[in-house]
């Protein structure tokens, strides 16, 4: 993560997206300054007067409950959402760990505050995510409310652990791509 690169508005720095029975849901971490930050993905903080983590803990369960492994997760991330850090890189921090500790693979990441000139690879974004060059590769698998609305590829790593449980590293490394929070 470069902690010294601005942070992007509109972008998954701050949110993932989940299917639920109404369609695909954001959920965006509020952050101090709004959307409009330019400050450094190290300087950006969340806005915790606001009751972000109970109502996104409240969407998720509303979601997966029904989901085939829900239950098996919900309690450890319950106590990640239950943890108020001070800045938004601490909470993508702490996601990535529960995700890749559920997934159980090793992954290390760190906190970059040096930029170096290279390729850029183009990210997916809220607006254009979906497009066939982010979901090329992505296995499908049942979702919950995909009687409801078809198969939605693309969406936060927390769908395909809820519902493919154990599986879902295995499927993470047939697609060989990443797949957000």
């Amino acid at each position: 993560m470069l902690i010294c690169e601005p942070f992007r508005k509109m972008s998954f720095q701050n949110r993932c997206i989940i299917p639920t029975a109404n369609g695909l849901v954001g959920l965006s971490v509020p952050l101090v300054g709004g959307r409009g930050n330019k400050l450094p993905m190290g300087e950006v903080r969340i806005d915790n007067k606001q009751r972000w983590q109970t109502n996104h803990w409240r969407t998720i369960t509303s979601a997966y409950n029904r989901s085939p492994f829900f239950e098996f997760y919900a309690h450890s991330l319950e106590r990640v959402f239950q943890t108020e850090v001070e800045f938004l890189h601490e909470w993508n921090g702490l996601v990535f760990s529960w995700l890749t500790s559920q997934l159980k693979i090793s992954l290390f990441v760190e906190n970059i505050d040096v930029i170096s000139e290279g390729p850029s690879l183009e990210q997916p974004l809220p607006s254009n995510y979906q497009e066939e060059r982010f979901v090329a590769g992505l296995p499908e698998y049942q979702q919950v409310f995909q009687d409801r609305h078809g198969f939605t590829p693309n969406v936060s790593s927390m769908d395909l652990l809820f519902c493919t449980g154990p599986q879902a590293a295995k499927l993470l490394q047939q697609a060989n791509a990443p797949n957000g929070f």
